[in-house]
C-alpha cells in the first residue's frame, strides 16, 4: 500500500518542514544568544545542542542560572524565542488532538501553527 498526497498535502508536507527547520534555527538562536548575554565560554555548542539534542535544553536552564545575569533581551532575540515557541506549541498541540495518521498532523500543523504564534508573540513581547 502506497501514500498519495494530493496537492494541497504536498504543500502541508513541504510548509511543515520550511516551519520546523526555521524553528529549529529559531531555537538555536535564542539559545545561542541567550547563552552568550549570560557570559557563556561556549554560546554556539548550547545553541547547537540544543537543536540536534533537544534534552540538552534541560541541561542548559540548569546550567544559565550559574551563569550569571543579563539584561533584557533584544527584539531579535525575543522574535526568535517566538518562533521557535509557536512551532513547537504547533507541534505539540497538533499531536495531542490531530488523529493519529501523518496525513492529519500536516494537516492540522498549519491552522494550529496560526494560533500558536500569535500567542507566543504575545507571551514574549509584552512589557
Amino acid at each position: 500500500m502506497t501514500l498519495q498526497l494530493g496537492l494541497l498535502d504536498a504543500f502541508g508536507v513541504v510548509a511543515m518542514a520550511l516551519a520546523l527547520s526555521l524553528g529549529g534555527v529559531a531555537l538555536g538562536l535564542a539559545t545561542l544568544w541567550d547563552a552568550g548575554e549570560r557570559g557563556s565560554d561556549h554560546p554556539v555548542r548550547w545553541g547547537v545542542l540544543a537543536v540536534v539534542v533537544p534534552p540538552s535544553l534541560v541541561a542548559y536552564f540548569v546550567v544559565r542560572r550559574r551563569l550569571g545575569s543579563r539584561g533584557p533581551p533584544t527584539p531579535e532575540e525575543r522574535g526568535a524565542r517566538t518562533v521557535a515557541a509557536g512551532v513547537l506549541a504547533a507541534v505539540v498541540v497538533g499531536s495531542l488532538f490531530a488523529p493519529p495518521d501523518p496525513i492529519s498532523q500536516i494537516r492540522w500543523f498549519l491552522p494550529t501553527l496560526a494560533v500558536t504564534t500569535p500567542l507566543a508573540y504575545l507571551a514574549f513581547f509584552r512589557d
